[in-house]
């Protein structure tokens, strides 16, 4: 079921200025051509501003550049954020490993837990290895020994972290990432004059 918001809500959310009616009630963002009474949609620069009329969205982000529209709108400083916001708001909610360790999962007994930890299918985590907080591992994703991960993170499907690798705290990392997995030798050679600066040149790397 897709998710409502009135356009005051949105102007809210986006701390942007609204223009018009607010109870206009939104449950999507499209562009200008595909969007219809339930969609948003944008205008970021005044030569779309044309294409405005012959659009049946509910309602725009604008920018104070655009003016006045025959549509509400909410005011926006920076309208590609705003985008980026709203399709954030709108994107359905991807399923989450519960809270706990999944059977699957194999974890060491000298690795260290921290509270609301969500362990996927088949996770390894390796000894004395530390687990923040309210993160969440999708299944597949392999902690090395020794590694630690911060609090707030996600780390998507398949992710590895190799031995002795250390996170932060609120970092998700995309699926498949290899963290640790190399190195890389960089050697500094004098450039002829003082006042340029030295390149790094890779000469080696696994």
């Amino acid at each position: 079921m897709k998710q409502e918001f009135s356009l005051t809500d949105i102007a809210k959310l986006l701390n942007g200025r609204l223009r018009g009616d607010g109870s206009v009630s939104i449950s999507g963002i499209a562009s200008l051509e595909s969007a219809t009474a339930n969609d948003i949609s944008w205008v970021s620069h005044v030569r779309f501003k044309g294409q405005v009329e012959n659009s049946k969205a509910g309602a725009l982000l604008v920018n104070d550049s655009i003016g006045e529209t025959d549509k509400p709108s909410i005011v926006c400083g920076n309208v590609d954020e705003a985008v980026a916001i709203i399709l954030d708001k709108f994107a359905p909610a991807i399923p989450a490993p519960e809270v706990g360790i999944h059977e699957t999962a194999v974890v060491s007994d000298a690795a260290i837990i921290g509270k609301n930890v969500a362990i996927g299918p088949y996770v390894i985590i390796g000894a004395h290895s530390r687990i923040g907080d309210n993160s969440i591992l999708y299944p597949g994703v392999h902690i090395g020994e020794e590694s630690s991960l911060g609090t707030d993170c996600r780390l998507w499907n398949n992710v590895v972290i190799r031995e002795r690798c250390h996170i932060g705290d609120r970092v998700t990392i995309h699926p498949n990432a290899v963290i640790g997995g190399g190195w890389v030798r960089v050697l500094f050679q004098q450039w002829p004059t003082p006042e340029d600066p030295p390149p790094r040149r890779c000469i080696n790397r696994e």
